[in-house]
């Protein structure tokens, strides 16, 4: 039953990652714009330009602002990545050898008498 609830679930988070493709690929480029502008406006000396690569910033700005949602697309995907990686470490679970705690504790102690 967790098995089937984990691939429901992951199914669910594949559909937001596909439903908010467009918007995480826009809030990518409006990132990468906006770091050019403010590294644009940092460099340049001109009032003119300076005006510039302000308004600039501004409309990509309101480009990542509009696509804010594409975050819940992102934690769908982080949330993908997650169970993938769980998913491949789920396994058989390891059992000690010795499951009698006297043992382990003379094995310990001989090795702590030793030093």
């Amino acid at each position: 039953m967790k098995k089937f609830l984990l691939i429901v679930l992951a199914v669910i988070a594949a559909l937001t990652v596909i439903a908010n493709l467009i918007p995480m690929i826009l809030l990518a480029i409006g990132g990468y714009l906006l770091y050019v502008c403010i590294k644009q406006f940092k460099r340049t000396t001109s009032t003119g330009a300076k005006v510039m690569w302000t308004i600039f910033a501004v409309l990509v700005a309101s480009v990542i602002i509009s696509n804010i949602y594409a975050v819940i697309g992102v934690a769908a995907l982080y949330f993908l990545y997650v169970m993938v990686r769980s998913w491949k470490t789920d396994g058989a679970i390891d059992v000690p050898k010795n499951v009698n705690p006297f043992e382990d504790f003379d094995r310990e102690w001989s090795k702590l008498a030793k030093k």
